[in-house]
């Protein structure tokens, strides 16, 4: 897969329902620090007051916090056997638009990439896959999703801002509870959408879709791409449907259209933004082909921020580098810890690196601080998911760039990230 050439979009659903969770009848020994994941029954994962099934827990709750690495993060959200396949189509839908990782799209080189990964740790996401009638709920659901262009942030702040004035934001806005929680909100609404759209770009989804139904589709994706991009707010930014559609593709049929890249026939095409290759060199010389994208946006930066940081509660927010689509893991751990909000590269495979002699592997665990940590995934195709740098290798604790999220402080254990670590200096 090609890692990411374009903006990302900032949008608002409006129709995605966020519930509150019921947590009686579980315990959790808060003396030690843990939440006692096997102790959910199937009464817990109902919301009683709405006879809904419903996640236990989530990043709302004080004990999200007590999941202490992103496996136990994962169990507490894997739906038990006995109810997966009681829970309704429509209840299946909510449940996935408000999987308390959503913000793990934003996490890997594309949004198939961290669509795939939550894949691999959600099975409420491949039941939903597998479900026939899926397909023309998610569309209706799609149909009526407004998408609005107001912004979070107040009208007269929402100027031209320089890096300082958007990191002096964030840290505005983590002082405030009303501002954090309107961000939040946000946030949330947003993920969801990225989500649907991404569910509707499936292969597993489009099947079951008539051809008259596919048109539908896709004239209702094109509606919501102009929208964004004729708002102030949204402008320039492409819609995760299509760019999960064209991905290593300049052209795909869909009903009875042909959606292009950058033609001139405005009802067919996508405009991709301007988004240029060049190269930077490893250590030992070797040309390394990075991305140069245009910068997506503070509205971006600030909710996706709010959303790791809300998300990997136990992880640290390494304060002023925000989430930006400039840079990624791989540029930030191999090429340069001192990009910036609106000037970096990005990088979709470290390979150089660690074959041309510049670095050499040291093993599965780290030896000394600012040694390299390489994720490796065989399930992928970009197998190489994932780098940081090692700030305390006592106790493993990695410093790295969360995709297009923030740059976080965190126990090698606790990311969005899965796979066998390999260390090198």
């Amino acid at each position: 897969m090609k890692g990411k050439a374009s903006k990302k979009l900032l949008v608002i659903i409006t129709s995605v329902i966020m519930t509150v969770f019921s947590l009686v009848n579980v315990t959790y020994p808060l003396a030690q620090g843990q939440v006692e994941i096997s102790n959910f029954t199937v009464k817990d994962w109902i919301d009683e007051s709405t006879n809904t099934y419903n996640f236990p827990i989530t990043t709302d709750s004080n004990y999200w916090k007590f999941l202490k690495t992103s496996e136990e993060m994962f169990s507490a959200c894997t739906i038990p056997s006995e109810i997966l396949k009681k829970i309704s189509t429509e209840e299946l839908v909510n449940i996935v638009l408000n999987y308390p990782l959503l913000c793990n799209l934003f996490a890997y080189n594309t949004y198939q990439q961290g669509f795939d990964s939550i894949r691999e740790q959600f099975n409420g996401l491949n039941e939903l896959l597998s479900r026939n009638d899926s397909s023309t709920i998610l569309l209706d659901l799609y149909q009526n999703t407004e998408i609005k262009l107001e912004s979070f942030i107040p009208e007269s702040r929402y100027i031209e801002m320089d890096e300082a004035k958007i990191e002096m934001l964030i840290e505005e806005i983590q002082n405030s509870s009303d501002l954090s929680d309107k961000v939040r909100a946000a946030a949330k609404e947003m993920l969801s959408i990225v989500m649907l759209e991404v569910l509707l770009a499936q292969d597993e989804i489009q099947n079951n879709l008539s051809d008259d139904n596919l048109n539908v589709l896709n004239t209702e994706a094109l509606e919501k791409y102009k929208t964004r991009n004729n708002s102030k707010i949204y402008k320039g930014l492409e819609s995760p449907f299509y760019e999960t559609l064209l991905e290593d593709k300049n052209k795909i049929l869909l009903g009875d259209y042909s959606i292009q890249k950058n033609t001139e026939d405005s009802k067919t095409s996508i405009i991709t933004p301007n988004a240029y290759i060049t190269t930077v060199k490893t250590p030992k010389g070797t040309s390394v082909s990075v991305i140069v994208n245009d910068y997506f946006g503070m509205e971006a930066t600030i909710s996706l921020t709010e959303s790791f940081k809300t998300s990997y509660p136990n992880a640290t927010f390494k304060e002023g580098y925000g989430a930006t689509n400039m840079y990624n893991c791989h540029s930030y751990a191999w090429f340069s810890q001192n990009q910036t909000l609106t000037d970096g590269y990005w990088m979709n495979s470290p390979y150089a690196y660690v074959t041309d002699g510049s670095y050499s592997q040291v093993g599965t665990s780290p030896t000394a601080n600012n040694q390299k940590v390489l994720w490796i995934n065989a399930a992928h195709v970009d197998y190489y998911i994932h780098s940081g740098i090692v700030t305390n290798y006592s106790t493993t604790t990695i410093t790295s760039k969360w995709g297009q999220g923030p740059v976080m402080i965190h126990s090698a254990s606790y990311s969005p990230y899965s796979g066998t670590r390999y260390y090198y200096k």
